[in-house]
């Protein structure tokens, strides 16, 4: 199955994962029993299996696709990736310590006290300096203040203009 989800562009994967988390009552939609009842597997069991071992499997992969949940108007998008910096932190560290601290200063308590206890578990880890440990305690003692928060909307309005800019960049080229 990590096969087939690595071939759907990234959009339409995030589409799928949150249709699956998008269930009344635990009650998957209908279309998608359907596909597990055929299929014999638990789609969202599944799609976390894959996110797990994103990282490791496919890095370039997992930072589009763990940013993207960071950068997501849904809090519980933005809380289930709170996990995933330690793992992606083994293959690029740089990029999990961004992903951490634009948790660290997510607008959502829950999302950040989930993130900072990932990072405190994560304390012991040699990829953790402590250069980054002040960084990323910093992050969220000011979102504790209500400084510097990160906003996913305005976050994925900034992401939007940047492609229209370059895509209007590139008419202007031709």
């Amino acid at each position: 199955m990590a096969a087939s989800l690595d071939r759907l562009p990234i959009q339409e994967f995030l589409f799928l994962y949150r249709a699956c988390l998008d269930q009344e009552d635990g009650a998957p939609s209908l279309e998608i029993s359907r596909f597990e009842d055929r299929r014999d597997i638990y789609l969202e069991e599944s799609m976390d299996s894959y996110i797990g071992s994103l990282s490791t499997r496919h890095p370039e992969r997992a930072k589009e696709i763990f940013f993207s949940f960071a950068g997501s108007p849904l809090k519980q998008e933005r809380h289930r990736v709170a996990h995933l910096a330690r793992p992606l932190m083994q293959v690029d560290h740089d990029i999990a310590i961004d992903l951490w601290e634009r948790l660290l200063r997510d607008p959502e308590h829950e999302v950040r006290a989930k993130a900072f206890d990932e990072m405190e578990d994560a304390l012991e880890d040699p990829e953790l300096t402590p250069a980054d440990i002040f960084r990323l305690t910093n992050a969220y003692h000011e979102a504790e203040q209500d400084e510097n928060l990160h906003d996913p909307v305005r976050h994925a309005g900034e992401l939007a203009l940047r492609r229209l800019v370059s895509l209007m960049d590139s008419e202007n080229e031709s």
